[in-house]
């Protein structure tokens, strides 16, 4: 059985895929080029060198039971021990190596499995609730359409090459949309005079910066599925910020146009669509009844009473008489091959429509008769990887992203922190039944793969700071709602250090267990004020308590780490949503002290706090050049070279520089006002940075740089175009400027060009010519032709991207 077809391109694509792994591998395909290339099948790097993740698509969770069988088999064969579920329901094979990827997406479209779409600025992985189809509270199923849906969508060329990532979700519970108001497109089932329709959402998000979607159509019938989703495809192609990425998904496009005409525009695109009649979906029934292989037996269980405490925990009627659903909790969604493959057998034997795996990154089996549920009881118990099914039902729906583990965008080990948590709670007299299904999850970094917006307790990494030294912290969050009334995503109060974070947890949930009275049910007290001002307390009384690094070095070792934390983990630093709230930390240092400061301080309080400031300033964007300093001389000497060696810090600051450096802090008082302009400049600096760590060009031109005072060179100032002797259509000479004003004035001028023009730049030898290509390249430009001139300078060709 497959749930949806993969496209009958895909054997020309994986030809033209497996070419480009070959080019890529012989060095005649740039790494930047092949990272656009294999995200579109959702290829994605690893942090190990040379080993690769593949995602696989598995719309609404579904996936056979040949299906798990064959990816079990070839992740054994080769890659890591084990697979894993994601957050979005569909499953991952890691640390493939780049010689085997072909063979592996080979091997599994034999079976109908692809990463097609599985990454990059595609139509992702559609969502649906794991129990759509058998969940007794739903208005009806929606996980035909979504099928339907997700083949025509995967076959569509315009699917692969979109300004950001689609994402599509479809719920069809009464009282609860799921994610469908917190997705690009969310289609809501709804009945309306005995006809079945959708309510649709749009441009909702997540991430670190989460949007409530919002309504766009109050009723479709069924059959303008399709022609909504292509006509908001179509807008977004056309109309989405292709320049730049942090501004590019739907829910940011909505933002800009503003309500009345994000709906014109969607309107005018519905319109075009539905001229073209015919393209409706074509359903395909799904049925789930019981289908069991003939020599399955009904059996006892081993054990009556674990089997009694295992169906309260994981086993729920389905609306289909006499079935139920059977939850197999993961940690991190985590697979063993040989179990996957196990239970991919087992599940056959009850149906090849009788597996899920769910955004709660567990595995269902579905359609499964009273009489066995003691047959599947016992057969699950040799499956080491399913040993939270013993557990309450809090610990198996733990959710959290691989973290620093593997993630490149990764700030804490969010993994091994939430088993730290889950042993804290289990060694706890908490009573972890009482508490249900509450949800917690967790991420690595405030991007929340791990879904924390949505927790109703939520964790995402960040960074505290005792002097100049960083810790591994999480912010928490409370409270998500998300009904048919009410799009709440979970509150920020405030953070505690990754070592406190177990006993800050069951600290909190005594907090609760205390008050039952007043607040029977946690989710209720989550969502009070009473439950704002416990949390507040309790986490300051952690973070107030953190000794300095000196004092007790294990706060500043991150759990599952042996080494001191670190952001950069020995690359350059890609996360700048972590990265930035790294700085704001130095950056609240700096208005303090500034603050007192200009308050007339005096004395030696004065003294420190002056140099609190300088160094603070110094520290504060250091990790945006990949750098990170510990020791004050590290600091100050690393910022001489990044930032005034580089022309971005005028040369004046140089001396109270220096003088901070050696701590000569009656000398550095006479410096007091330049020490107070220089942390305004740092601010300056910081909001002249995009998302992605580059300067806002028209920003950077407002500040006070040394090398910005130099008048334009005569080339610039007399052909703003194309010179007659130039072989570009856009000509610059850039000799004599420094770096990084001469990436910064390359930059200028390639806005203001079309794609496909082509511009040529002078540089000097040395630093300049290393810089200047490469930033261009990473820019996403291509590198055309780079020639040294007779006079040592160099002339690069760039085409814009």
């Amino acid at each position: 059985m497959r749930f949806f077809e993969l496209p009958p391109q895909l054997g020309e694509d994986l030809k033209a895929f497996g070419q480009q792994v070959a080019d890529f591998k012989s060095g005649t395909l740039s790494g930047v080029k092949f990272k656009g290339l294999r995200v579109a099948h959702g290829v994605y790097e690893q942090r190990q060198e040379g080993t690769f993740m593949i995602r696989l698509r598995c719309p609404g969770g579904a996936l056979s039971p040949e299906q798990l069988v064959r990816a079990a088999e070839v992740s054994a064969q080769y890659g890591a021990p084990q697979m894993a579920v994601t957050t979005r329901g569909g499953l991952q094979l890691s640390f493939v190596d780049l010689e085997n990827v072909m063979t592996v997406v080979h091997s599994l479209a034999e079976v109908g499995l692809s990463g097609r779409a599985g990454g990059g600025n595609t139509v992702r992985n559609m969502m649906a609730p794991h129990d759509a189809g058998v969940d007794p509270d739903e208005v009806f199923d929606v996980s035909p359409y979504l099928f339907e849906l997700t083949t025509r969508m995967v076959a569509e060329p315009d699917s692969l090459n979109l300004p950001r990532k689609f994402k599509v979700a479809f719920s069809g519970k009464k009282s609860d949309p799921g994610k469908v108001k917190l997705t690009c497109l969310g289609f809501w089932a709804k009945e309306r005079e005995g006809s079945q329709g959708f309510e649709v959402w749009v441009a909702g998000g997540t991430g670190s910066s989460v949007k409530p979607g919002h309504l766009l159509l109050d009723w479709i019938p069924e059959h303008r599925v399709y022609y909504v989703t292509k006509a908001l495809k179509r807008m977004f192609d056309q109309h989405g910020n292709r320049r730049q990425r942090s501004k590019a998904k739907i829910k940011w496009l909505y933002e800009k146009l503003g309500k009345q005409e994000f709906e014109r525009l969607f309107f005018y695109y519905y319109a075009m669509e539905q001229q073209e009649p015919g393209k409706e979906l074509v359903l395909k029934p799904l049925e789930n009844r019981a289908e069991l292989s003939a020599d399955l037996a009904a059996e006892r269980p081993v054990d009556e009473h674990a089997f009694s405490l295992w169906r309260k925990r994981n086993v729920r009627h389905q609306k289909q008489a006499g079935l139920f659903q059977v939850r197999l909790p993961l940690r991190h969604g985590n697979l063993q091959n040989s179990d996957a493959k196990a239970l991919g057998q087992l599940a056959a034997k009850f149906g090849q429509n009788s597996l899920r795996l769910s955004a709660e990154q567990n595995a269902y089996l579905r359609n499964i008769p009273e009489a066995h549920l003691g047959t599947l009881f016992n057969a699950l118990q040799p499956l080491s990887s399913l040993f939270l099914r013993a557990e309450p039902e809090l610990l198996g729906n733990m959710v959290t992203c691989t973290g620093a583990a593997t993630c490149s965008l990764g700030m804490t080990q969010s993994r091994p922190a939430l088993e730290a948590v889950q042993k804290a709670l289990l060694a706890s007299d908490l009573d972890l039944d009482a508490l249900g299904d509450l949800k917690l999850y967790s991420s690595g970094c405030p991007n929340a793969c791990g879904n924390n917006h949505v927790g109703d307790i939520g964790y995402f990494g960040k960074t505290g700071k005792v002097g100049q030294d960083i810790y591994p912290a999480y912010m928490i969050q409370i409270g998500s709602k998300l009904d048919a009334e009410t799009i709440q995503v979970a509150r920020r109060i405030a953070s505690v250090p990754a070592k406190d974070l177990p006993a800050f947890t069951v600290d909190f949930l005594k907090g609760w267990n205390d008050k039952k009275a007043q607040w029977p049910v946690i989710r209720d007290y989550l969502n009070a004020d009473e439950a704002v001002e416990d949390l507040l307390n309790l986490a300051a009384s952690f973070t107030d308590a953190v000794p300095a690094a000196s004092e007790d070095a294990s706060y500043y070792t991150d759990w599952g780490d042996e080494q001191r934390f670190t952001l950069l983990k020995g690359r350059k630093a890609e996360c700048s949503a972590g990265l930035f709230d790294m700085i704001e930390v130095d950056f609240e240092t700096i208005e303090q002290a500034t603050k007192l400061l200009e308050a007339g301080l005096r004395g030696s309080e004065r003294k420190l706090h002056l140099y609190r400031l300088a160094s603070s300033a110094a520290h504060s964007l250091l990790v945006t050049r990949g750098v990170e300093a510990f020791s004050d001389e590290e600091i100050f000497d690393a910022f001489s070279e990044h930032f005034i060696g580089a022309g971005l810090v005028p040369k004046l600051y140089q001396e109270p520089v220096d003088l901070a450096k050696v701590k000569d802090l009656d000398a550095l008082d006479k410096w007091a006002g330049e020490v107070i302009n220089l942390g305004e400049h740092m601010k300056k600096l910081y909001e002249a940075m995009d998302d992605s760590l580059r300067f806002n060009l028209e920003q950077l031109q407002g500040l006070d740089l040394v090398e910005e005072k130099e008048p334009e060179t005569k080339a610039e100032a007399e052909a703003p175009t194309a010179q007659p002797e130039s072989r570009a259509d856009v000509y610059k000479d850039f000799r004599g400027v420094g770096c990084p004003m001469n990436f910064v004035k390359t930059k200028i001028a390639l806005a203001a060009m079309p794609s496909g023009q082509t511009l040529e730049v002078l540089l000097d030898d040395g630093q300049p010519i290393i810089n200047v290509p490469e930033s261009v390249k990473l820019e996403g430009h291509e590198i055309l032709a780079q020639d040294q001139t007779a006079d040592g300078h160099w002339s690069v060709l760039i085409l814009k991207a």
